[in-house]
């Protein structure tokens, strides 16, 4: 199974009004598949999967304990040419339990990942808010 394409269906962020004494808390994000369908036509002998995503960062506040300081959500979908066993497997797992096969949870996931983060990263920078996503740091270790 491999990602042949995306598409955003929304980009939200927002920011809620802020006490002069506030203090910056824990940033949450989570990134879930929200449906997995087939999609219309045929690629070859495979065809098209698509996984519906939603990716929410949620910006809280430590004093007042709990406040909502911002939010941003990143949706859309991931389209992926699949076998006919892939396909029916993913689907009757989403059907039973709501819930991407295990099998498949590393791709699905890198995929809703790969597609999403660097739009929060870009909506967070909009808004004057720090990264949902940890950024990639340099270290300098003593030379010897």
């Amino acid at each position: 199974m491999r990602m042949i394409g995306q598409r955003l269906t929304q980009l939200r962020a927002q920011r809620f009004p802020v006490e002069q004494k506030a203090t910056p808390g824990p940033i949450s994000t989570n990134a879930v598949p929200k449906n997995i369908r087939i999609g219309e036509g045929k690629i070859g002998e495979n065809i098209p999967l698509i996984v519906e995503y939603e990716l929410k960062s949620g910006y809280t506040y430590e004093k007042p304990a709990g406040k909502n300081a911002a939010e941003i959500i990143v949706a859309g979908e991931v389209i992926f040419e699949a076998t006919k066993k892939e396909s029916d497997e993913l689907i009757a797992g989403w059907k039973k339990d709501k819930l991407v096969v295990k099998d498949y949870m590393e791709v699905v996931l890198q995929a809703i990942l790969n597609s999403s983060e660097m739009h929060a990263i870009t909506l967070a920078k909009d808004m004057n808010l720090p990264s949902p996503i940890p950024l990639p740091r340099v270290g300098v270790g003593k030379q010897e």
